[in-house]
């Protein structure tokens, strides 16, 4: 004799709640990735924080540009990079000419540009894809069902750590080898070659030498580091919480 409903219930209910856990794992790993990628972009739409890297690391007396420039300079890419304003060129005073990037520099901004506005686009997309999941635990509370909750709370924490692993394995890549990690990644990123400057004439390239970027990685990653581990304790303190209401109510 085939099992009637109540005899299928459980086992349907089990596979449903199995295929949210990891339909939540996944999207939580697709969001914090996304997330993780945002905040590596996000020191370049920051003028003050270009202003101090280029202070740092610019060498710019082969294009005739010096350190009093770089105010002017560092808003004009940040403020384009972040969308708000239509050209890099900076106002520079006694600058009549065309301006002081070369067409290739300034497509090859434009790459960059579009390249930070499809992370936006991920990153809230997948927020977007994460919060209606996230509906699934809030009927789970709201049924009292703490353990398909706990569940929950864990998988997005799995989803944050598989993030994380992937970013430190790329980390570690990068710290021992981080100009051919540099290469490798401006190939993936990027449809052409015009992020091959010539460093005895763009200036692009004279703002930004490599250890302009490693000082930027670093920046970036510790301002992500911060950001991941709020996330971490937000969640693990929802499972613990979680836990202990499961826990209440088994002795209850």
């Amino acid at each position: 004799m085939s099992p009637g409903p109540e005899g299928i219930r459980p086992g349907i209910r089990g596979q449903r709640d199995g295929a949210a856990r990891a339909a939540l794992a996944l999207l939580s790993f697709l969001f914090f990735s996304a997330l993780l990628a945002r905040l590596m972009l996000l020191p370049a739409m920051d003028a003050g924080r270009m202003f101090d890297l280029f202070s740092a690391h610019a060498r710019t007396a082969g294009a005739g540009v010096g350190a009093a420039e770089y105010p002017a300079i560092s808003d004009a890419l940040s403020g384009y990079l972040a969308g708000r304003q239509e050209s890099p060129e900076p106002a520079l005073p006694g600058e009549t000419s065309g301006g002081v990037f070369s067409q290739n520099e300034i497509v090859h901004l434009s790459d960059v540009r579009e390249l930070m506005g499809l992370s936006a686009k991920l990153a809230y997309g997948f927020a977007a894809l994460l919060a209606g999941a996230s509906l699934l635990f809030l009927r789970a509370r709201m049924l009292r069902r703490e353990a398909f909750a706990l569940d929950l709370a864990g998988a997005a924490l799995l989803g944050l750590y598989a993030a994380v692993a992937a970013s430190l394995l790329l980390a570690v890549w990068a710290a021992l080898d981080f100009e051919r990690a540099f290469t490798l990644l401006h190939r993936v990123a990027f449809r052409n070659e015009l992020w091959l400057l010539d460093p005895r004439q763009d200036l692009l390239i004279m703002l930004m030498p490599l250890p302009f970027f490693q000082a930027y990685a670093l920046g970036a990653l510790r301002d992500a580091g911060i950001v991941l581990l709020t996330a971490f304790a937000a969640l693990t303190a929802l499972r613990f919480f979680t836990g202990k209401g499961v826990a209440l109510r088994r002795r209850t």
